[in-house]
């Protein structure tokens, strides 16, 4: 498969499979297929969902063009079950930001369970606030997903984290504009099927999500509205919130 810009051949990662998202069974049997010996343990253990671990994504080391990243991958990349991080970092190291905020108490919500590991959080959250998302993702590590494009395609998205070294989580209390990122990044899937947006690059797109969200415009629940606001023009110059 093409490898994304930010991952190379032969690059230590961690692949973050929402492994949930199929037969146990299966999935395990095609990971050993790969891979007789596979580093690998649950993303919710040592958390507080420690006990429906199994229930939750599961963390496998790997390299890039490995047999099991060249068997598996590209279905779990059509499925938008996988992110992939390159780092130096030791694996509880490495996926600690996204261990930490699995939960999170937002200003109207309360106490809420988010999926970090989801592609369409990480790419609205790369959208709306990539300075925080570096911090998050740490200094001299890379993330990568697969994410749905304008029309019928996906393609990898990935961001270079930056800061003052380990991933650093986002604050346990979180203000309304994450909630904001939330509602956009549930809607994600809907937009880029959207009639209005085909011809639209997923940066593009992206940009304008980033430019409502700026604005505190909520995410239209309706088909319509999404269409309506997503091509109406909106002011750009406003100060970035820090989450």
């Amino acid at each position: 498969m093409k490898h994304n810009q930010g991952v190379t051949e032969g690059q230590r990662c961690f692949l973050v499979v929402d492994a949930a998202r199929y037969n146990h069974e299966d999935f395990f049997r095609e990971v050993y297929d790969y891979d007789l010996a596979p580093d690998w343990c649950w993303l919710f253990e040592n958390t507080r969902l420690d006990s429906r671990k199994h229930a939750g994504p599961i963390v496998i080391t790997a390299r890039v063009g490995d047999p099991l990243w060249n068997g598996s991958v590209a279905g779990w990349f059509q499925d938008h079950s996988v992110v992939v991080m390159t780092t130096q970092l030791d694996r509880d190291e490495a996926v600690y930001a996204i261990r930490t905020n699995l939960l999170l108490s937002l200003e109207n919500w309360g106490p809420c369970f988010i999926r970090p590991y989801e592609s369409a959080f990480l790419t609205i959250f790369q959208a709306c606030n990539p300075r925080a998302m570096a911090h998050w993702i740490g200094a001299g590590n890379t993330l990568a997903w697969p994410s749905p494009s304008p029309g019928d395609e996906s393609e990898w998205l990935y961001m270079e984290g930056d800061g003052v070294g380990k991933p650093q989580p986002l604050s346990f209390n979180q203000p309304q504009k994450f909630e904001q990122v939330l509602e956009w990044a549930r809607k994600w899937p809907v937009i880029v099927h959207l009639p209005e947006v085909r011809g639209w690059s997923t940066g593009q797109l992206q940009g304008r999500i980033r430019e409502l969200w700026k604005q505190g415009r909520p995410c239209p629940t309706s088909d319509r509205q999404l269409s309506a606001i997503l091509n109406q023009p909106v002011e750009t110059e406003l100060a970035e919130t820090h989450l």
